[in-house]
């Protein structure tokens, strides 16, 4: 790591004096919220091993990934989302923490009708049951075809970012309300994988194929 005195063009880290590398950041942005706080120095070694003062590799290392990974918690990993989660489903917290924590189980997720999404079912509150719902994941670079909104969606992002067609990029945390008869695609930005929280009413329409909440294995 750099003292950001001595690394022109490398980027800050806010809050700090220490310079990273623009493909350090993307890690640090991507991987750092989660990690434990026992994880931490394991994140910060990784970084300090993979660089030489004052230099900056044009890619990462191609075990980076994996150690950082390796140092991220998975029970309580997305806690920080359960209240938005018990909202959108109308149910109670501890539900939306469960919920939350399957995202680490593998057996929780299948192949969506479109290459590469995969897709993990929600049990949801009387209010959504008319609705669709449940996580998607997507690698970076993918695409989320033209589809159209049947009715009101509400989607939470908890993991990586997307660009809309529309222009607007949307982070962890932030929740974007679809109205029915509204219609876009998206992309995943470069970083971790997407992956977020979908509730819509009456369901999508893509192409000529019809997702509703009737739909078996959506």
């Amino acid at each position: 790591m750099r003292s950001i005195r001595s690394a022109p063009g490398f980027v800050r880290i806010p809050g700090t004096d220490t310079a990273v590398s623009h493909w350090e950041k993307e890690l640090i942005d991507g991987f750092l919220a989660d990690v434990p706080e026992d994880g931490v120095d394991a994140l910060v070694s990784a970084l300090s091993e993979s660089s030489a003062l004052g230099e900056s590799p044009a890619s990462p290392p191609s075990d980076l990934r994996a150690r950082l990974l390796g140092a991220a918690r998975h029970e309580g990993r997305f806690a920080r989302f359960a209240a938005q989660v018990a909202e959108l489903l109308d149910i109670d917290e501890g539900k939306a923490n469960a919920l939350l924590d399957g995202i680490a189980v593998p057996d929780n997720w299948y192949d969506s009708p479109i290459e590469p999404i995969r897709l993990y079912d929600l049990e949801g509150g009387p209010k959504v049951q008319a609705a669709i719902r449940g996580f998607v994941s997507m690698p970076a670079g993918s695409a989320f075809p033209e589809h159209e909104h049947l009715g009101t969606e509400h989607v939470l992002v908890v993991q990586g970012s997307f660009e809309d067609s529309s222009g607007a990029v949307h982070h962890p945390g932030d929740v974007v309300r679809m109205e029915g008869g509204t219609s876009h695609a998206f992309t995943v930005r470069p970083g971790p994988d997407l992956v977020y929280m979908f509730v819509g009413q009456g369901g999508v329409k893509i192409g000529d194929m019809v997702f509703g909440p009737d739909t078996p294995d959506l």
